[in-house]
């Protein structure tokens, strides 16, 4: 789900444009969560959301695409 929400936010358009990695990271990210349990799915999420601030803001400041 991080990749998905860089390549939303186009932080991969000045390597490709930004849908290929948008779709590869949906691709990715669909293909992942069939593996999960709905429990696992959950926890993941928590996880996830808890987290995403910080990564998000540390990662387009590093690939140089912060908003």
């Amino acid at each position: 789900m991080f990749e998905l929400d860089l390549a939303l936010n186009g932080c991969f358009e000045f390597f490709n444009p930004s849908y290929a990695y948008i779709a590869r990271a949906a691709k990715d990210e669909e293909r992942l969560r069939k593996r999960l349990t709905p429990g696992d799915q959950n926890a993941g999420l928590a996880t996830y959301y808890s987290i995403s601030g910080q990564w998000e803001q540390k990662a387009e400041v590093r690939l140089s695409c912060a908003g």
